[in-house]
Order: structure tokens, then C-alpha cells, then sequence
């Protein structure tokens, strides 16, 4: 038993040292700037807006 918990602490301390290293290693994205609004008509396909306009005529 004692072996057991003494491998198992050194499972826990060795996924917690990861979990820094990670963290350090992982640069921060740049937030992107505001880009202006765009219409459903640039971002939504044929399809789908064939379905919306169905659906607002219904």
C-alpha cells in the first residue's frame, strides 16, 4: 500500500509539473481587431438562406 500511494503521489506531481511547463510554453494569441458587422447574405450559404427566407414566408 505504501508503494502504491508513493507512485501515485509521483503520477499527481508529475502531471502538475506538465501543466506548468505547458502553460510557460503557450504564447498568448493576439486578440484580433473589431471587424466591421457582416450580412447573413456574406456568411451564410445558398442553402441556408433559401431555408430562412421559407421560413419567414411560412
Amino acid at each position: 500500500k505504501l508503494m502504491v500511494g508513493f507512485v501515485a503521489d509521483a503520477v499527481m506531481e508529475g502531471k502538475a509539473m506538465r501543466k506548468e511547463e505547458d502553460l510557460e510554453e503557450m504564447p498568448s494569441a493576439p486578440m484580433p481587431e473589431r471587424d466591421e458587422e457582416l450580412s447573413d447574405d456574406e456568411l451564410l450559404g445558398e442553402s441556408t438562406l433559401a431555408k430562412m427566407e421559407a421560413a419567414a414566408e411560412a
